[in-house]
């Protein structure tokens, strides 16, 4: 075997070690005063898994069974796009408020084509 075919064997190792060493959550995005008004783009720091017949209940996505399912967008562009789908996307993201008054931030979804939207936020360990 050629020394350039044990070189790029050895890349595709490493490059696959890597994938699967990576992250499985995204980072949480720290929301503060100093943020000001200014619009942060959220796609980075979304978890996200996918359901084919979009049978599961809040119940069954938020247990710990679920947690290792979701895996980090990696999506770079402002907004998350996941084509024409007929599967439903759990998202997932945290938000952190280390000051100690409320925030007021409004988050935009800015897709006309949405079939449905809900959102879920826990308090007091439930939602």
């Amino acid at each position: 075997m050629s020394s350039t075919a044990s070189c790029l064997r050895l890349c595709l190792a490493m490059l696959l070690w890597l994938i699967a060493t990576g992250p499985t959550v995204a980072a949480g995005l720290r929301v503060d005063s100093d943020t000001g008004i200014r619009p942060v783009s959220l796609t980075p720091y979304w978890d996200v898994l996918e359901e084919r017949d979009a049978s599961w209940t809040i119940d069954q996505v938020s247990s710990p069974a679920f947690e290792q399912r979701f895996v980090p967008s990696r999506q770079t562009a402002d907004s998350l796009n996941f084509g024409l789908r007929k599967s439903a996307e759990w998202l997932r993201i945290t938000l952190e408020n280390p000051g100690q008054r409320s925030l007021y931030r409004l988050h935009e979804v800015a897709f006309v084509h949405l079939h449905s939207l809900q959102l879920y936020i826990p308090e007091d360990g439930a939602f």
